[in-house]
């Protein structure tokens, strides 16, 4: 038993981050903050709210700006702005692309998406999003910081696959599992988690823990609030497997804000 509490300690330890999260700001519409690295040389500001998103890095470069629902010729439509491009998706168009760039730039959604896998700001999305989660904000009971925690899940996964995209001809990846001893420690916290907040109603049999709300096996708590499986989750990392890891609404799932509501991809 006490080697069980070692180990957990130890888990939890390697779980918190390093980080410094300051300039929080939460209300019932917005969550804000600016969180740096250990040594305060890289950072992020990041503003999020039901349907709108903000993240940058200290210089104020823009990393990600999502604004849903305004009006454009009179129809109403989403815009999303990843580095330097714009882009546009009409309320009633196909949800299989944007209509493309809107800016100066013709670069492709999947060639912005891989500038901003180039940021070395987009590593500190997962320490972020997690002290966040550690002052008690979690997803489920707070929508307005949902878009940032979907965002900076997104991003996570797929620069964990970075290296291997980088050495690929296609634009699609698989789901990446951990390594076999992270999973194990990985696996040990959720148990506890549940174990301690009732477990889960519903038992997992999807494969590589699709429906957890995490990157893959590697639960996110603090997006609903366990490790257990939840529809919202679910469908969207179906959407992500169906549409592929650079679909737009995969990456910037500002939908996906009740947990247990479906996701229509």
């Amino acid at each position: 038993m006490k080697c069980l509490i070692a180990g957990l300690v130890l888990v939890l330890c390697a779980l918190t981050t390093s980080g410094e999260l300051t300039d929080f700001l939460l209300t019932h519409d917005e969550v804000h903050g600016v969180y740096k690295n250990e040594d305060g040389s890289l950072g992020i500001k990041f503003t999020s709210r039901v349907d709108f998103l903000h993240v940058t890095t200290l210089d104020d470069i823009t990393m990600v700006y999502f604004n849903s629902f305004q009006e454009v010729n009179k129809r109403m439509a989403r815009s999303v702005n990843i580095t330097d491009t714009e882009y546009l998706q009409h309320q009633y168009a196909s949800h299989s692309q944007f209509d493309g760039p809107v800016s100066n730039d013709s670069k492709s959604f999947d060639d912005a998406v891989k500038d901003l896998l180039g940021m070395e700001e987009g590593k500190l999305l997962e320490d972020a999003s997690r002290a966040v989660g550690e002052r008690g904000v979690i997803g489920r009971d707070t929508p307005a910081v949902m878009p940032f925690f979907m965002f900076a899940l997104k991003i996570t996964k797929l620069l964990d696959s970075y290296s291997t995209l980088q050495h690929s001809n296609t634009n699609e990846i698989s789901e990446t599992k951990a390594p076999r001893d992270k999973r194990f420690f990985v696996a040990i916290y959720n148990a506890a988690r549940n174990y301690f907040r009732g477990g889960c109603s519903r038992p997992i049999h999807e494969p590589y823990c699709k429906g957890r709300c995490g990157k893959g096996c590697d639960c996110w708590w603090w997006v609903c609030g366990d490790c257990c499986w939840h529809q919202a989750c679910y469908d969207h990392d179906d959407c992500c497997e169906r549409g592929g890891y650079y679909h737009w609404r995969c990456i910037v799932a500002i939908d996906v804000l009740l947990c247990e509501a479906p996701f229509i991809c």
